[in-house]
């Protein structure tokens, strides 16, 4: 199980490195200023088997402009990649949240299904609160670079890892 383990998480490192839109992924310490807007551009969904006696991970939905795929059970021998798996998929409405920083701590994310709903966020422990949320469930903001934010939402349920969801923003 620890070889699956480890085989999984090398697999998806390789994944979002693969992936990546930028030329360094690793966040930055600088924040958004009263004329910063992000359009989110990708979203990577991870879904973790929370019922045998380790956290594995049971898929990841990578939901991009041009379209969606999932990864199911990577690291095993069961392991399938299907495009367009979500059907009806709909880049402009699934991706079609805007962040609009009205200072370096403050601002609105303008989200197509929940409306403008107004955030905090704090550079200093990157704590990105926008009222939505539920028990169990982190949001955190990282400046990648200067053009390039992801927000990354950890949930949990009775403390173990059921979902990481990854947000990419690009700056308008």
């Amino acid at each position: 199980m620890k070889k699956q383990l480890l085989l999984a998480s090398f697999l998806l490192s390789f994944f979002i490195a693969g992936c990546s839109k930028s030329a360094s992924n690793k966040p930055t310490k600088s924040g958004g200023t009263s004329t910063s807007v992000y359009a989110m551009y990708r979203i990577e969904d991870t879904s973790y088997d929370t019922q045998s006696n380790i956290t594995k991970i049971q898929s990841i939905l990578n939901k991009t402009e041009t379209g969606d795929t999932l990864y199911s059970n990577p690291g095993t021998k069961y392991y399938e990649v299907i495009p367009n798996y979500l059907n009806g998929y709909n880049p402009s409405t699934s991706l079609s949240d805007t962040i609009k920083f009205s200072s370096t701590t403050k601002g609105v994310d303008i989200d197509y299904f929940d409306g403008p709903l107004p955030f905090t966020y704090s550079p200093t422990s990157h704590t990105f609160d926008d009222g939505v949320g539920d028990p169990g469930m982190t949001q955190k903001l990282y400046f990648i670079d200067d053009k390039t934010l992801r927000i990354n939402i950890v949930a949990t349920n009775l403390g173990e890892l059921t979902e990481t969801i990854g947000v990419y923003y690009k700056k308008q």
